[in-house]
């Protein structure tokens, strides 16, 4: 599949471009990735043309939209995306909150044990989709979603990442020296919650940790609030989830000191601990102001990639065209005659009067109008949806689903995904309503009990 994206605005970025992508791949186009003035008013336009080679492409035209690459989602639980957030008091540390969860809140971990997991951990891929991630980093439980969909699937639309060893922790995991030292294991990043509390014993797992990793495994900590820079220093990365964090113990690592020490990248966890929304994180995560927003963007693209040896991350030839377009709040159509203009002076002038501020903070999962997985939509606003079924393109195996305000046509058939999953627990509350009947949508098999992990 061949596509044009004209006249976007990356962010971070100085003027609007054009981004070309072939085969699941940003390319060069024929000159190049390169400003252009805009040949249309706000909104969107598309039209047939032709590769090089004579192939059909799809070219759509959108001044003032925001790209970003697709986000990367460091750190989730998929199986546990139907819990509502556990807990109404702060924590010392995991083992205290799960000893509180599972005595006071038993009914309601039933009630959701008894989805079928791979229902379970499918939703959670949604979900992730729904905010823009287009790659998520699984911990635990492995489900086979990892080399299912190379490019995309009604199955797992964006990229699942199965490839890490995954220790719970120092505290609850039985075997977990013999585990992390296990030679067969040694060339994979060992991911583990470490330092999650903020107690003594939470600060001396961490040490534990380091004292034990007898063969040097490249070690990737999740949350590190009672981790010191020093101990920074000998990871590889940190997992930085300030929602959950701060919903468990009031308190969050500083990131603006182990950040200088180890590569700090950004997760959600699951909703046991927090918002379904990955911007509702990212807002959390720029209120503690340890973080800048271009800081948080690399945590999510360009640092998590290198960190998972993955080939997206960014807007670049050669990259897997992972990428995100975002409405940006109050934007008025641009002037079709004017000269590409730097961000400021765009924002500045063209913003209508009491908008939001642009930058990460006001951006939100309604904002979205395209996700891109390794190329193909797998994400499409209802205001793109018309546009690009007129020019041939197959909504085939989608459904829709209604946002808030806003109607996302999605890969896959996810209406009927929160039927089955409702079957077996009508309680789950789910943040999008089924838009039906929608004709094109592929039919989901059942679910079907199966043996289920507690948190």
């Amino acid at each position: 599949m061949h596509l044009q994206i004209d006249h976007v605005i990356p962010f971070m970025g100085e003027a609007p471009v054009s981004l070309y992508i072939s085969e699941g791949k940003f390319v060069a186009g024929p000159s190049g990735v390169e400003s252009a003035g805009s040949e249309s008013a706000w909104g969107v336009s598309s039209v047939h043309g032709a590769t090089a080679s004579g192939s059909a492409h799809l070219r759509l035209d959108l001044p003032g939209v925001l790209a970003l690459p697709g986000l990367i989602n460091s750190h989730d639980h998929l199986e546990f995306n139907c819990f509502p957030s556990l807990g109404d008091r702060h924590h010392l540390d995991y083992v205290a909150w799960g000893k509180d969860i599972h005595a006071r809140y038993k009914p309601e971990i039933d009630a959701v044990l008894r989805i079928p997991a791979e229902g379970r951990a499918l939703w959670g891929v949604y979900k992730n989709l729904l905010g823009g991630v287009t790659t998520v980093v699984q911990h635990g439980l492995r489900w086979g979603m990892g080399d299912l969909a190379p490019r995309g699937s009604a199955h797992t639309p964006i990229r699942v990442v199965e490839t890490t060893q995954s220790i719970h922790s120092v505290g609850l995991e039985a075997h977990w020296k013999r585990r992390l030292n296990n030679p067969r294991r040694w060339k994979q990043p060992c991911v583990i919650h470490i330092g999650e509390g903020v107690n003594e014993i939470a600060a001396v797992e961490v040490e534990r940790l380091l004292r034990w990793n007898l063969l040097k495994r490249r070690l990737i900590g999740v949350h590190g609030i009672a981790m010191t820079p020093a101990q920074a220093s000998r990871f590889q990365a940190l997992v930085w989830c300030p929602a959950s964090n701060y919903f468990l113990y009031g308190k969050t690592a500083e990131v603006n000191r182990l950040g200088k020490n180890t590569s700090l990248l950004f997760g959600t966890d699951s909703t046991l601990t927090g918002s379904w929304d990955m911007w509702e994180h990212i807002r959390i995560a720029l209120q503690t102001e340890m973080s800048s927003e271009a800081e948080l963007l690399e945590s999510l693209t360009t640092k998590a990639a290198e960190v998972w040896d993955l080939p997206t991350g960014r807007l670049t030839p050669g990259y897997d065209a992972d990428l995100v377009l975002m409405r940006a709040a109050g934007t008025r159509p641009v002037d079709p005659g004017a000269e590409p203009r730097g961000l400021h002076q765009l924002y500045s002038e063209d913003i209508d009067p009491g908008a939001r501020p642009y930058g990460l903070h006001p951006l939100s999962s309604q904002d979205i109008l395209l996700v891109l997985s390794r190329g193909n939509p797998v994400l499409v606003d209802e205001s793109l949806f018309p546009v690009m079924a007129r020019e041939g393109f197959s909504f085939d195996s989608w459904s829709a689903v209604k946002l808030a305000k806003n109607v996302k046509y999605v890969q896959g058939d996810l209406p009927a995904l929160m039927a089955q999953i409702h079957q077996f627990d009508p309680s789950v509350q789910f943040p999008v309503e089924a838009v039906v009947p929608y004709p094109n949508a592929a039919g989901a098999g059942p679910l079907t009990p199966s043996p289920q992990t507690a948190p």
